[in-house]
């Protein structure tokens, strides 16, 4: 298929194949054996076509992908855990580790502390960085970061009269970032850190492409789908890692819920504490 003749290709991790069906919340095979102009979809509600979320959603008791989309695990797995593996925190993980291949010394910065913030703080922790500087407004979230390896904490409301994200950075490594990752949404805060030509961004985004794009930054990195991840390939890995000891989930989960719970889960989305919540079928 497609999907494996770009994944053979060894430049991308991107299946094209089912990526125009996904888009569209339908399944490939229901599109390509439709007779009409539109394809109905694997879900409803009473009459109403419901659409498939990236050819996952995953917020169903039951679901139908492609199999392009699965991968298989070590049955000693914890399934409420390694979850979190099939998202923006895997993506993140991957941003740095397959992306990015900061060397040990580098001086990262993160902007947006969201889970996926903490990820690439924790994959910069690992990867031994000798500075992590966190960037967010939120006091909270600034305290959390310590915890995932953030070694220097920005404030960008609280700033020095007159100063500014780049100086506070370069006074807190005594050199400017060598790696900036945006997680949500400040460009134009990353392009003022960003000063060095050998410096590398990154920004993770949603896209038509995948829900967890890496997009080029000031380095002109091209757009890397999920963290470089091969999914078939590499997620197993990492569930092992995960399983040695050697990556941490539990720490990303700050809530868990009933499945029937799910409308409050998604209205507190955007609270401070809340992390990952891992909701239970």
């Amino acid at each position: 298929s497609c999907d494996r003749y770009a994944w053979r290709r060894g430049d991308t991790n991107f299946g094209e194949s089912i990526q125009r069906f996904t888009s569209r919340g339908v399944m490939k095979d229901d599109a390509m054996n439709s007779t009409s102009s539109t394809s109905s979809t694997r879900f409803s509600y009473g009459s109403t076509e419901i659409f498939h979320f990236h050819g996952v959603s995953a917020f169903s008791e039951y679901t139908v992908v492609h199999a392009e989309s699965v991968a298989k695990i070590r049955k000693d797995a914890p399934l409420e855990k390694v979850c979190l593996l099939g998202g923006g925190v895997a993506a993140a993980l991957g941003m740095v580790w397959q992306v990015a291949g900061p060397s040990p010394g580098t001086v990262g910065a993160i902007f947006g502390l969201n889970a996926e913030g903490l990820a690439v703080a924790r994959a910069l922790h690992m990867a031994k960085a000798r500075k992590i500087i966190a960037v967010d407004p939120d006091p909270s979230r600034l305290e959390l970061a310590k915890k995932w390896g953030a070694t220097n904490l920005i404030n960008p409301y609280a700033l020095p009269e007159g100063g500014s994200i780049k100086e506070e950075i370069f006074r807190a490594a005594d050199a400017p970032a060598d790696v900036a990752f945006d997680l949500l949404g400040y460009e134009a805060s990353v392009q003022e850190a960003i000063v060095t030509p050998w410096a590398k961004s990154f920004a993770m985004s949603c896209s038509a492409c995948s829900a967890f794009n890496v997009t080029p930054g000031l380095a002109g990195m091209r757009n890397v789908p999920f963290g470089g991840w091969r999914p078939k390939l590499h997620l197993p890995l990492l569930v092992d890692l995960f399983m040695a000891g050697e990556l941490k989930l539990d720490d990303f989960i700050s809530h868990q819920a009933d499945f029937t719970e799910i409308n409050e889960v998604l209205n507190c989305f955007d609270e401070p504490d809340r992390i990952r919540t891992v909701l239970r079928f």
